[in-house]
């Protein structure tokens, strides 16, 4: 089973998602999306886009939760509609993902997350720090 790199490793500073365009690009590593999603595949994501249950989404860390778990974030299926990610002081509500590969179901408390943007397609790299996405197709 491929394992993801370590973020900070590979000289990858962590981007706060406010910083980040509306759509981006990155690249996805490991297999657990198999085979919805391989290994080393470069994904857009829209952060104007509300993900619905059973969208791929990206999960992105807290600046000290990617440090501790020496990742920016997480690419998966959502399997519960979201919390509210802000508005709430005094409660903790919970992002709900599966992973393909096997399967897995992960609870992340919304403490750590600072954002979830939906995937809207498969993307290319076509130069330094630059890709272009194809929208996915939309099923009947």
């Amino acid at each position: 089973m491929a394992t993801a790199p370590d973020f900070e490793a590979l000289g990858c500073p962590f981007i706060h998602p406010d910083d980040m365009p509306v759509v981006y690009a990155m690249h996805a590593y490991g297999n657990c999306m198999e085979p919805m999603l391989p290994d080393d595949c470069v994904l857009a994501f829209d952060k104007r886009q509300t993900p619905e249950v059973g969208d791929i989404v990206s999960v992105i860390f807290t600046a000290e939760v990617a440090r501790r778990w020496k990742l920016p974030g997480l690419v998966k299926k959502l399997a519960m509609s979201l919390p509210p990610l802000d508005g709430w002081s005094d409660a903790v509500g919970l992002i709900v993902v599966d992973q393909i590969n096997p399967h897995r179901r992960y609870c992340i408390p919304t403490t750590d997350v600072l954002a979830v943007h939906k995937f809207v397609g498969e993307a290319q790299n076509v130069g330094p720090g630059m890709a272009r996405y194809h929208p996915q197709a939309k099923e009947a």
